[in-house]
Formats: structure tokens, C-alpha cells, sequence
């Protein structure tokens, strides 16, 4: 089967509209290789999550033995996720139809998690505009209630017990450990653009100046050591085995292979990274040039000049996820560049 169309007829659907399958399995990665000829998936996608809501509260609402709110809305949680999704996207095969950018392909976006939850849900949305309810609903009861009732078979806890048990757990702890992990994401994205790939260990430094932005209770470096003890258990389930070390006031970490694997499979790579480090990998790449692509993305960006420094360009984005500060050297012969978050970036000064 080529098309999503071959797998509804070969299950037994008729459909009307041919392309609105054609667009709830084009990433936006593909619409932006072709200039937008044609949308991509993320309107469906938010029709399609709207009809799993609406389809997953009667499934919970009808089950017996009835479900307090609190029971309900822990067990939507748990079995309409993003994982959930994906798997039930690889079981029905919908991911061979999806249709990716040349770098969404090779950098593995065929197999992450996140890109087959929201094409689930782009599918579910093109065959409810097309064919309605009905047909979601006799798909999503074959094909995903069953998945509710190996879920209820665990043990629910009371939704408003379990937030309470959070909030008293040692939650800045975890917010700490959540932001430091999102960084080392980051990293591992970007040595996987400019290097490409690989399963294998990687290490990465920080000065303790830089870590206590996040712990700011540390002092030193000793203190600082205590305090990411428990970090590599926090980091175990999706990273596998992590090593915090330090010597003097200089920190290392070390990521076993899982790491680059988890993240290759499951983050999405930056586009913008993706197309700065390709840029960057050119010796004769001017700084116009450069400047030129940050002048390309949807937010706004502002550039500053470094008189007295080791850099001679800083560029940030205004409004944007990306919260780094670009900062860039003319070493003559090539141009080079290092990104800082913006405490990093304000001591840097």
C-alpha cells in the first residue's frame, strides 16, 4: 500500500476526498521542502486530538464498575498520550504513508514517538471531515479500546490524590533536573546535526557558574555534586546510565549510548539548527549570509554587536522557544559559532 486511501479500502472504508488523507500524513517538514504547495497535518491534527477527547470521556463514562471524575481523567491521561498513539500508529501501519522532508527522513522522524501520535491523530481527524463520526468510532473501538481496558485492569489512583502527593514531593527538585535534562537534549541535537547519528557515549562540560543558574542554592562545587545525586536515577528510564563527576569547579557528564539513541528517536531535531550548522559547515559562509537565515525563520531576531569579547556577533530570537543567544567569531579563514543560554550569555559580557 502507497496511500492512506489503499488502507482504508483494504479495510473496507470508502472515502470521498483523496487529498485531506494526502495532507493528514504530510509533515510540515515535507509542506516546507515543497513551499507550502500544499498544508501539512497540524490543523487535522487538532481536529483529530478534539474527536479522541470526545471519543475516549464516553468510553470512560460507559465502562463498568463506574469511574469517579478523578479515576476518568488519570486513565485518559495514561492511555491518550503521545506513546499510546504512536504505538497504535505502528500496529496499523499508517506511519509508512507519512511524508517527511529529505532531513526529517534521514535524521530518523519516520520512528519518533512524537511525529506518529500527531499523524494518529491528523488520520483520525481527515476520516471524521470526510466520513464522520461514525466511522472514527467503529476504528478507534476495534483499535484503541482495548488498549483502555488493559489500562484499567491496573490500579487508578484518585486524580486530585496523586496531584496532591506531587505537589508535596520535592517538586523543585525535579523542575531543576527537568530543565537540565532539556539542555543536555539540546546538546546531543546539535552534535547529531553537525556529526550526524551515532550510538555512543558522549560527554559534555559545564563550569559550575553555569549549573548554578539552575541550582542556585549550590555554592560550591561540593554542594553543587549533592545536589545532582539523584539526577542520573531522574535520568535513567529514557538516557540509561549517567555519570556526574567534577574536578575543581568543572563538571562532567557522561550519557551512555541510550542517550544518543533516545534523543535521535524521540526529540525532534531543530530545523533551524539543522540549517545553521549546514551553513556554518562552509568555509566561505559570510556573516550577511548568516544573518540572512535568522532574518528567514517565523520570530523575529535581534543582532548585537561584541566590542569586548571573544565573539564578535550575538543573535537572539524575540518571542521563540529558542532561547539561546547565537554568538559568532571571524576567525579569518572560517566563521565560527557557540550557543549560550541567556544567563550564560549575560555573564559572558
Amino acid at each position: 500500500m502507497e496511500k492512506f486511501i489503499d488502507w482504508l479500502k483494504a479495510n473496507g472504508y470508502q472515502y470521498k476526498d483523496e487529498d485531506i488523507y494526502l495532507e493528514a500524513c504530510t509533515h510540515s517538514s515535507y509542506a516546507n521542502e515543497h513551499h507550502r504547495e500544499m498544508g501539512d497535518n497540524e490543523r487535522l491534527e487538532f481536529m483529530g486530538d478534539s474527536v479522541l477527547q470526545i471519543w475516549s470521556a464516553t468510553q470512560l463514562f460507559l465502562m463498568e464498575p463506574k469511574m469517579r471524575e478523578g479515576q476518568m481523567t488519570t486513565l485518559r491521561a495514561q492511555t491518550v498520550c503521545e506513546s499510546t498513539l504512536a504505538v497504535l500508529n505502528r500496529q496499523l501501519g499508517w506511519y509508512e504513508f507519512l511524508r517527511l522532508g529529505v532531513g526529517e527522513e534521514k535524521t530518523g522522524g519516520r520512528h519518533r514517538e512524537s511525529i506518529l501520535a500527531d499523524q494518529f491523530e491528523a488520520c483520525i481527524g481527515a476520516i471524521y471531515i470526510d466520513q464522520g463520526y461514525a466511522v472514527c468510532d467503529e476504528i478507534l473501538t476495534k483499535y484503541m479500546k482495548p488498549v483502555f481496558k488493559q489500562e484499567k485492569s491496573e490500579a487508578v489512583t484518585d486524580y486530585k490524590t496523586h496531584l496532591q502527593e506531587v505537589i508535596q514531593a520535592d517538586s523543585r527538585k525535579t523542575i531543576q533536573y527537568k530543565l537540565l535534562e532539556e539542555i543536555l537534549a539540546d546538546l546531543i541535537l546539535e552534535e547529531q546535526a553537525k556529526l550526524g547519528y551515532r550510538k555512543e557515549s558522549i560527554r559534555f562540560y559545564f563550569p559550575l557558574s553555569s549549573l548554578r543558574h539552575i541550582f542556585k542554592n549550590a555554592s560550591n562545587a561540593d554542594e553543587m555534586q549533592s545536589l545532582l545525586a539523584d539526577f542520573p536515577a531522574f535520568m535513567q528510564e529514557h538516557y540509561g546510565a549517567v555519570n556526574v563527576s567534577h574536578r575543581m569547579e568543572r563538571f562532567c557528564f557522561q550519557l551512555s549510548e541510550q542517550a544518543s539513541e533516545y534523543v535521535h528517536l524521540h526529540k525532534d531535531p531543530d530545523d533551524f539548527i539543522l540549517q545553521l550548522v549546514a551553513l556554518m559547515s562552509n568555509h566561505d559562509t559570510t556573516m550577511t549570509q548568516i544573518i540572512e537565515l535568522f532574518h528567514k525563520q517565523p520570530c523575529d531576531c535581534i543582532i548585537e554587536d561584541i566590542t569586548d569579547g571573544e565573539f564578535d556577533t550575538a543573535i537572539h530570537f524575540i518571542d521563540s522557544t529558542d532561547r539561546y543567544y547565537y554568538c559568532f567569531k571571524d576567525e579569518g579563514c572560517h566563521i565560527i559559532y557557540h550557543r549560550f543560554l541567556p544567563e550564560d550569555y549575560a555573564e559572558l559580557l
